[in-house]
């Protein structure tokens, strides 16, 4: 019988493909999937579920071949997982007053404290002007896009750096 417009060509059917699901810790489990980004759907997902630390990892699934999995076909994507660090309070106000100078935190004259990581990535370092401790952001975001929204946010305590600018800012200021 020769299929019409009705009847649905058997062949258009994805079949589900056995793939494995590596965390970085090689913990493995398989799964039926139809293309690659449903596995990594899957494994986003599964990951989401495990108990890490806050921070990115590397969502890996590699297809069967042969009845193995083969990691030298295997796709990845990176995804964030865990509870964001809270920000801390700030040892000598209310509220952190959060800036970019230059001879603390580095990069161009023009924009301290901003670097590209590659692609989207951008990452900026700024220091508070009451306390001297670091907060330090990696965003991704497309070219043009105001504000980018945080994708990490870590911080660091103060250093002797950080400690001489806000006591020369404290002396400005008077």
């Amino acid at each position: 019988m020769t299929p019409d417009a009705t009847t649905p060509d058997p062949t258009d059917t994805p079949t589900p493909r056995r793939w494995e699901m590596r965390s970085p810790d090689r913990e493995t489990e398989d799964i039926l999937a139809d293309t690659a980004q449903d596995a990594l759907d899957e494994c986003e997902e599964w990951l989401r579920d495990g108990a890490w630390d806050y921070g990115y990892l590397d969502a890996e699934v590699a297809p069967y071949v042969d009845g193995e999995p083969d990691y030298d076909a295997s796709e990845m994507r990176e995804i964030i997982v865990g509870d964001p660090e809270p920000e801390p309070d700030c040892d000598d106000n209310d509220d952190h007053d959060w800036q970019s100078p230059h001879k603390v935190v580095g990069g161009l004259d023009s924009n301290p404290g901003v670097w590209s990581r590659g692609g989207s990535q951008i990452a900026t370092q700024e220091v508070c002007a009451h306390c001297g401790r670091y907060r330090d952001t990696v965003s991704e975001s497309t070219p043009g896009q105001h504000p980018r929204t945080p994708e990490r946010v870590t911080y660091s305590e103060a250093d002797e750096a950080s400690r001489a600018w806000v006591a020369d800012e404290a002396v400005s200021d008077e």
